[in-house]
């Protein structure tokens, strides 16, 4: 037992390992050897290579689990865009396609935007949990050089591209609306159809498993907005963006808060909302 427990401790700890490699000119032979120089009767430089190369595979079967209902959904963009035409000067524009899938379910949301950026990201975000009528524990973006974060995702980007970006490529859309609307059509039939290599359909695994699970949405939608500071005109009017807007006239001086969002402007002073 007592030799047993030795050979625990003279066990190279391979996590540690894994992470080192990670740094620019790390090498295996250094890590032994820097094991070794702590443990000299540790095991040789092949038997570490062989032991890290086991515990490797080890971790990757670990990783393969069945996601608890309500628990993960799966965030990332397709790596096709859907070109859109100006109706008028016949302009093409390239719309993002967001996908989410849900972890236990596989129930996908898709929607197009005009960009990755921050406010498209949220407001995609936003409308997929509007889509599965509710919030799972935790939200998971596919990190980049990430391919096990990608794996469940990646699934749902390339159904989301074999079933329905295919099924559009001969189609000419004139606005983004006219695009989500199709895809809104073919998702129905996405999370309908039957699974090949399982009894149900993504809906049926949704109504059976997950959505039960889900937390409810919150009585507010979450709204992305653009904060500014702005001081108060003479004529009690702020400029915001080439727009002025007025507010009480016992602020004229005064700085205030301007908070925008696709819903509107509000003005703030002093953490209250401007009002006459």
């Amino acid at each position: 037992m007592l030799e047993i427990a030795a050979q625990l401790r003279r066990r190279p700890d391979f996590q540690h390992v894994h992470r080192e490699l990670a740094r620019p000119g790390v090498t295996r032979q250094l890590l032994w050897e820097e094991y070794r120089a702590v443990h000299p009767e540790g095991i040789g430089y092949t038997a570490f290579c062989v032991h890290y190369q086991r515990w490797r595979r080890a971790q990757a079967l670990v990783l393969r689990q069945n996601h608890l209902p309500g628990d993960k959904l799966f965030v990332d963009y397709a790596g096709q865009t859907v070109p859109i035409t100006d109706r008028y000067t016949g302009e093409q524009r390239s719309a993002q396609i967001f996908v989410a899938v849900l972890g236990a379910s596989n129930y996908t949301f898709a929607e197009a935007t005009w960009s990755q950026r921050l406010p498209d990201w949220l407001g995609s975000h936003v409308r997929s949990l509007e889509f599965f009528v509710g919030v799972p524990r935790a939200i998971l973006p596919a990190r980049v050089r990430r391919p096990r974060d990608k794996a469940k995702v990646e699934a749902g980007v390339l159904v989301v591209e074999r079933w329905i970006r295919a099924q559009l490529r001969h189609r000419t859309f004139f606005s983004l609306e006219e695009l989500n609307t199709a895809i809104d059509e073919l998702l129905v039939s996405l999370n309908e159809r039957p699974f090949k290599k399982m009894s149900g359909s993504r809906r049926s695994r949704l109504l059976e498993r997950e959505a039960s699970a889900l937390r409810a949405l919150p009585a507010r939608a979450y709204e992305s907005a653009e904060w500014r500071v702005a001081k108060v005109h003479p004529d009690y009017h702020v400029e915001v963006g080439r727009a002025y807007y007025s507010v009480p006239y016992r602020l004229i001086g005064e700085r205030v808060d301007v908070r925008l969002s696709a819903q509107g402007v509000e003005i703030f002073h002093a953490g209250r909302l401007a009002e006459a």
